[in-house]
C-alpha cells in the first residue's frame, strides 16, 4: 500500500449541540463536505466518510462506511476509518471541520515519515487535537481490542500509542489563527462563522 492515500471524514456524531445534522451544514450554498471533498481530493486518491446515514451521499463520488461499534464515540469511527483505507496511514477530520490546510497536511506527513509515529497529532491550548491528524492502520488491532473491553476513549488512545505532538507554536507557522482546527459545534459557532468568512 502506497503511505498517504486514503483521508475520511467522521460524520457520525450526533449533532446534539447544533440541533440539526451537521453533515447538512453549508458555507456559500455548498454543503461543508462538499466543499472539504474538493480541497482533499487534490492531496489524496481516496476519500472516504464515515456516517450512518450513507444517503445522503448517494449523489457523490465518495465511498461510504459506518460504524461497527455503536454508541462508543469517535474512536470507533477511527477504527472504521482504519479497516477500510487503501494506505498506510489515514487523514482524520471531522465533518464540522471546514478549513484545509494543505501545506499543514504535507508537513504532518514529513514528521510521520522522519518520526517513525504512528498518529501525528497536533497541541493546541493545551489539549490534543484527534482530528486534522493521521493515524497509521497499524493501530487498528489496538483499538479493535480497547473497544470490545469497552474503553472508547479516545485521548487515552492517543497518549498511549507511538505518537508525534506537534506543538501549537509550530503549528501556527502555517496558520496563525488556527482556523483548520475551527470545528462548527453550536448554532452560535457556526453563525458566527458564516459571518467572518462572509467578511460581515
Amino acid at each position: 500500500m502506497k503511505q498517504f492515500e486514503t483521508a475520511v471524514i467522521l460524520a457520525g456524531g450526533k449533532s446534539t449541540r447544533m440541533g440539526f445534522d451537521k453533515q447538512l451544514l453549508t458555507i456559500n450554498d455548498k454543503l461543508i463536505y462538499q466543499g472539504v471533498f474538493e480541497s482533499l481530493s487534490g492531496m489524496f486518491s481516496d476519500i472516504v466518510v464515515v456516517t450512518n446515514t450513507p444517503d445522503l451521499y448517494k449523489s457523490s463520488q465518495i465511498r461510504t462506511c459506518c460504524d461497527e461499534f455503536s454508541n462508543m464515540g469517535p474512536l470507533a469511527g477511527i477504527h472504521v476509518a482504519l479497516k477500510n483505507s487503501k494506505s498506510d496511514f489515514v487523514y482524520l477530520l471531522a465533518c464540522d471541520m471546514p478549513v484545509i490546510n494543505p501545506d499543514y497536511i504535507a508537513f504532518m506527513q514529513e514528521k510521520v515519515s522522519e518520526s517513525g509515529a504512528q498518529i501525528c497529532v497536533t497541541r493546541r491550548n493545551g489539549k490534543i487535537e484527534p482530528f486534522n491528524a493521521f493515524y497509521s492502520v497499524e493501530l487498528l488491532d489496538d483499538i479493535e481490542r480497547r473497544l470490545k473491553e469497552g474503553n472508547s476513549s479516545l485521548f487515552n488512545f492517543i497518549t498511549s500509542s507511538n505518537t508525534y505532538v506537534v506543538s501549537e507554536e509550530e503549528a501556527m507557522n502555517f496558520d496563525s489563527d488556527l482556523d483548520m482546527y475551527v470545528n462548527l459545534n453550536t448554532k452560535g459557532e457556526y453563525e458566527n462563522y458564516l459571518k467572518k468568512v462572509s467578511g460581515k
